[in-house]
């Protein structure tokens, strides 16, 4: 159903992933995850939008304290935009944030970030476990503890940064509304499908970043078992897995030691694995690219603005006003394709049967 969530619905039939080769591509998998660790971190935690930090709460409470009676009260929202009290945003680009855009955005970074923690919440330990095990350790010289907490530091400040950038896009946009609301060229300016698409690409080559990353993790950690059981570097693939499944249980007892076993079971069917959606923000932006066009067939329609004459201004607004509501009555058709289902990604990230298919999934879409 389209309306399932970014990972749940994310499954499509395009399955690749080459046999696993335990030696040859130890070398490439170690270089490409040290060149990608030894980048600087990028961002800070993605916070939900209800959460603020210590500081952003004490200096919402010195302004509050700091107003006087006669004062305009702080908005529950700070970020949201003020409008006149003769402005009705029933049919309005803010109607259509707050129905659409901003409840998935949220929902969206919300599954990922549940993702990503769960992953780096069991496979950490598991290292821990399989270390003393084998003659060296699974990533090198790397400490595990702070190699997973500069991640996870990545992940969620992608994730963040994606998430203020579309709200401030689209409050832009609300703010050209409320300026200049019969102006369709100024409305289109603002209405850009570029910062969608941008966020999008964001999003995507951070969980590039972290295939890449739990690739070599995973990879690395079936050559050091291999290694440590001294086998033959010409013994064929499928006694070398047998050899390392039948250790599995003693020396790595938890997610890592599933990765590991799904990996080797079924690394030599060419359709073992499927690859994930690409797309993460594909519930937002088909409807910000159909606004966008409507209001360019808008705009073709009336053959450009005529400032000066009343008679072609009024003629605007009122095509301004129906352009609105058609987007506003298209948002909430919107909602019925794509549904806001209430899922519990904690629970069901808990569950490390499927956590791991998708890791695979992941780790084979890059």
């Amino acid at each position: 159903m389209k309306g399932d969530s970014f990972y749940i619905c994310m499954l499509i039939r395009i399955p690749l992933l080459l046999k696993v080769p335990f030696i040859a591509n130890l070398w490439c998998i170690s270089v490409i995850l040290l060149a990608t660790l030894q980048s600087p971190s990028r961002g800070q935690q993605f916070f939900l939008e209800e959460q603020v930090t210590e500081g952003e709460t004490t200096a919402r409470e010195e302004n509050e304290s700091s107003i006087n009676a006669e004062d305009v009260p702080i908005p529950e929202n700070i970020d949201d935009v003020s409008e006149g009290k003769d402005v009705c945003s029933r049919y309005s680009p803010k109607e259509v944030f707050h129905t659409v855009v901003n409840p998935h955005l949220f929902k969206i970074l919300d599954e990922m970030s549940t993702f990503v923690e769960a992953v780096l919440h069991r496979i950490g330990p598991a290292l821990h476990t399989l270390t003393p095990y084998v003659d060296q350790s699974p990533v090198g010289k790397l400490k595990i503890d702070e190699l997973f907490l500069d991640v996870q530091t990545f992940m969620l400040g992608a994730m963040r940064d994606v998430y203020s950038g579309l709200r401030q896009a689209w409050r832009e946009l609300i703010i050209a509304h409320i300026n200049e609301p019969s102006s369709p060229h100024h409305i289109c300016c603002s209405c850009s499908c570029e910062t969608q698409s941008e966020a999008e690409e964001q999003l995507v080559a951070s969980l590039q970043e972290f295939s890449i990353i739990m690739k070599a993790v995973v990879f690395n950690s079936i050559h050091v078992i291999e290694a440590s059981l001294s086998i033959p570097n010409n013994t064929a693939d499928q006694e070398a897995a047998l050899a390392i499944s039948q250790k599995l249980p003693k020396i790595a007892p938890n997610f890592l030691g599933t990765l590991i076993y799904k990996l080797l079971k079924r690394s030599s069917d060419i359709g073992a694995f499927d690859k994930i959606h690409t797309s993460p923000l594909r519930s937002i932006i088909p409807l910000v690219e159909k606004m966008h066009a409507e209001l360019n067939a808008t705009i073709s329609r009336r053959g450009g603005t005529r400032e000066g004459k009343e008679e072609e201004e009024e003629e605007e607004e009122e095509a301004m006003e129906a352009f609105w509501r058609a987007a506003v009555e298209a948002s909430h058709h919107h909602l019925e394709e794509w549904p806001l289902l209430d899922e519990d990604f904690h629970f069901i990230y808990s569950n490390e049967e499927y956590l791991s298919e998708v890791l695979l999934q992941l780790i084979n879409s890059f």
